[in-house]
């Protein structure tokens, strides 16, 4: 999973709607990204991502089923 280039300070997966795991981040010049396990039955993924750009102006955004897990 990718994310902009603006800085990503957290991003939180939840796999059974209900607790939140937080993602390890990796960073590059072409954004953040996070690596997801997804334990056995999970059906889908649920992601809470955190950004603010260099202005310090933040965004919270929260995608409820954003992944379908097969």
């Amino acid at each position: 999973m990718s994310f902009a280039r603006d800085r990503t300070d957290s991003v939180d997966l939840s796999y059974d709607g209900k607790a939140r795991h937080r993602a390890a981040l990796g960073h590059s010049t072409a954004g953040a990204t996070a690596r997801l396990h997804a334990p056995a039955g999970a059906s889908c993924l649920t992601r809470r991502v955190h950004a603010l750009d260099a202005r310090g102006n933040g965004v919270t955004q929260t995608i409820v089923r954003a992944v379908g897990i097969s």
